[in-house]
């Protein structure tokens, strides 16, 4: 079996680890891992493990490794960390108000850009870390009923 082949299944016991935790993430974006998938299992820990700050630093470090592996030519837009020139926004009439909830308006407004027949780039070279917080239940809306059914 070669290394892109691999899967690996990794299971962290956690017990009063809130201050560890941030450690061991970032060893599961390093390229070479293959096919892996990491659970982190709270122990009826006291400290704060359990309120998923471990969840934020997943979430927010999966859409660093997902925009790392992406092509450079992207398919749509995203607004966390992205700029549009002032003419293509407002050829495409800017961000859609037919959500009611912020969710996909800036996946949206990529689509139409590239209709258009614009280019969005991914600018690998420039970063940001994002702080956003990511409760479970949060997590959940967002990615399903905010992002996967629309």
């Amino acid at each position: 079996m070669s290394k892109s082949q691999l899967s690996l299944s990794v299971i962290v016991p956690a017990r009063n680890a809130e201050a560890t935790l941030g450690r061991v993430l970032p060893v599961w974006k390093r390229p070479g891992h293959g096919d892996c998938e990491l659970t982190v299992v709270d122990d009826a820990s006291t400290d704060g493990t359990a309120e998923r700050k471990f969840l934020s630093q997943f979430k927010n470090l999966l859409h660093h490794y997902v925009h790392q592996n992406a092509a450079e030519e992207a398919g749509t837009f995203w607004a966390g960390c992205g700029a549009v020139r002032k003419k293509a926004f407002l050829d495409a009439v800017g961000f859609s108000e037919a959500y009611t909830l912020p969710s996909i308006e800036d996946v949206e407004l990529g689509y139409r850009l590239k209709a258009s027949g614009k280019t969005i780039r991914l600018l690998k070279a420039l970063q940001v870390t994002h702080l956003k917080r990511w409760p479970f239940a949060g997590l959940i809306r967002s990615d399903i009923a905010g992002r996967a059914i629309p």
